[in-house]
């Protein structure tokens, strides 16, 4: 708004400069046709057309500044006004594009007939101007009468000995008059004269496939071509088909393509763009499928190895996570020198880590990167991950040694926030009972957080650096929630559960983190019917602090037991009751989400 106003004063104080008698001779055209441009921009029509016509005036020959006067004064419905200025301009010079604009004044005027038949003369009186059929198929094309329009379009292709002339324009009719036979025929004539230009082509097909009969009609098309032995044919059907989601029909077309540039360096990138869009799409098989004949097929395509990648990223998607792991050992074992294999072994610890739960093979996926791509930039996130392990473990000297070695790495680790070490120092503090030491780590966080995006725990140090600050006098219930906290992230919910019980019993106002904390614990053991019990305490408190979490949580609970009434019930309560929360975004998705299944 404060642009529009701005925009407003420039233009009355320009006005108000060019408003006084200075000579046409003596005023600036290219300023006139600027201020135009700006007036136009506001809707002001009547005052651009007026500038258009003073640049006009400057420069006879200034066609910018006439169309610019035509198009405004068309929005106005000044005819008038529009045809005096075209005969004043003819007068002077005779030009086909005046002599076609008298022709479009007739037809908005509603002379539809006399409009025509100009235009006809026009072209008859002009029957070797390209210029011509320009203009008056354009215009024909802009009051949708197709038929004289193809028809113009046509007689220029005869004139001229050209079947590429106004293509695009022919093309653009067929697609509005469903011809997609006539159109497809357009694209692919201009495609073989113009090889280089498939991307183009490609995207206008694709623009034009958007409904089930324009894409019926245009595979067909395509598919009984087969005269037309241009391997682009077959690039162009699967794309239609990769577009409609019919990737065996994709992968048939592909073949023919991928034989024929064996010894390519491109060899094999379109197999395995369709695996990885197959995959994306979670039609693992037909994924699975393509990367394996690229692999077996095309023996020295570039893209072998990376297919051989993705077959093990398949199992992992589907959740065959053994299977994955020995996939990715098999990769590092066929291309150890390759990029992809230290990018292998790292998943192999995440999927042993994060999907199975054994530390110990995770801790030696982990350390064989350490030991074995010392030179990589990805060694220090294993560095990060093996010492997390050891976290897990409680092997606590062991994990902070190896914080403790990235923070004296001079310059520090790439792709690794050093923020990251130190946070975890500060769990670390934490989990042991060790308070101040973990506020005074917390604290060196948030005093100069980091610029770096990699793994920033600047929000989470935050929260722990308030939790600890808020509840100091709690010191013995903060030690235990440290210690439960430890034994959450290791899975011994067992554990965790008792001492939030034992600090609770102690806890002031650390009460209502304690139950969020076991909330949690009940989310991750699927124990949602405790979560919801844990929660209500906080809900019924008079002056909660965390009752708007707690609120949307239980829904997030009942959610996941499939009780999507009462989620959507509590969640509308939360809106009345917290309007102002910062979670009310996020119910708002959630609300979104459930009422496409209520």
């Amino acid at each position: 708004m404060l642009t529009r106003f701005l925009v407003i004063i420039l233009l009355f104080c320009l006005n108000l400069s060019y408003g006084q008698q200075i000579p046409a001779r003596e005023e600036n055209g290219e300023r006139l046709r600027h201020l135009a441009m700006l007036m136009e921009r506001e809707n002001r029509f009547d005052m651009a057309a007026n500038y258009y016509i003073r640049a006009l005036e400057v420069n006879r020959q200034d066609m910018a500044s006439y169309m610019g006067a035509k198009r405004c004064l068309l929005n106005m419905g000044d005819l008038d006004k529009l045809e005096q200025l075209v005969v004043k301009l003819q007068k002077e010079k005779r030009d086909v594009q005046y002599s076609s604009d008298l022709a479009e004044i007739k037809y908005q005027r509603g002379y539809h007939k006399e409009a025509i038949s100009h235009w006809k003369t026009l072209l008859d009186d002009h029957p070797k101007n390209h210029r011509v059929y320009h203009l008056v198929g354009n215009a024909y094309i802009e009051h949708r009468l197709f038929d004289l329009a193809v028809e113009t379009f046509i007689k220029a292709r005869e004139t001229f000995e050209s079947n590429q002339l106004f293509l695009f324009q022919l093309a653009d009719i067929y697609a509005l008059r469903e011809e997609y036979d006539k159109m497809s025929q357009e694209y692919l004539s201009y495609l073989e004269a113009n090889p280089n230009q498939y991307h183009f082509i490609e995207s206008r097909f694709l623009n034009a496939a958007t409904s089930d009969h324009a894409f019926n009609r245009i595979v067909n098309y395509l598919e009984d071509r087969k005269t037309w032995k241009n391997l682009k044919r077959y690039q162009l059907l699967s794309s239609l088909y990769i577009q409609a989601q019919a990737y065996d029909k994709a992968l048939a077309a592909l073949i023919p393509v991928e034989d024929s540039l064996k010894g390519d360096k491109q060899n094999g990138r379109l197999l395995f763009e369709l695996a990885r869009t197959a995959s994306s799409d979670k039609e693992y098989e037909i994924a699975k499928r393509t990367f394996e004949l690229l692999v077996e097929r095309y023996e020295d395509s570039p893209f072998k190895i990376r297919a051989h990648f993705g077959l093990a990223e398949i199992h992992e998607h589907q959740e065959n996570f053994e299977l994955a792991i020995s996939a990715f050992q098999d990769f590092i074992d066929q291309h150890s020198n390759s990029v992809e294999a230290i990018k292998a072994q790292m998943r192999i610890g995440d999927l042993w880590l994060e999907k199975k739960f054994n530390v110990r093979k995770a801790a030696d996926a982990y350390d064989k990167v350490i030991q074995n791509w010392r030179q990589t930039t990805l060694r220090a996130q294993a560095e990060l991950k093996l010492a997390s392990c050891f976290t897990i473990q409680g092997e606590f000297k062991k994990a902070e040694q190896i914080y403790h070695r990235i923070l004296e790495e001079t310059p520090p680790p790439q792709l690794v926030s050093t923020n990251q070490a130190v946070y975890e120092l500060g769990l670390l503090d934490f989990y042991q009972g060790r308070i101040h030491n973990a506020k005074a780590r917390f604290e060196q966080i948030v005093a100069k957080p980091s610029i770096e995006k990699s793994d920033n725990p600047v929000n989470d140090a935050i929260e722990l650096l308030m939790l600890l600050t808020e509840n100091s006098q709690d010191s013995l219930a903060l030690v235990d929630y440290g210690q439960a906290r430890w034994k959450i992230r290791s899975r011994d919910y067992v554990a965790a559960d008792s001492i939030l019980d034992s600090a609770s019993e102690n806890a002031t106002s650390l009460q209502e983190n304690i139950w969020l904390l076991k909330s949690q614990l009940y989310d991750q053991t699927r124990q949602y019917t405790k979560g919801i019990a844990v929660l209500q305490k906080i809900v019924d408190l008079e002056s909660a602090m965390y009752a708007d979490l707690a609120l949307k949580r239980q829904a997030e609970f009942y959610e996941k037991l499939g009780d999507f009434e009462r989620a959507m019930d509590l969640l509308e309560q939360f809106l009345e009751k917290y309007p102002s929360s910062i979670y009310i975004e996020s119910a708002r998705r959630q609300i979104r989400t459930l009422r496409q299944v209520i």
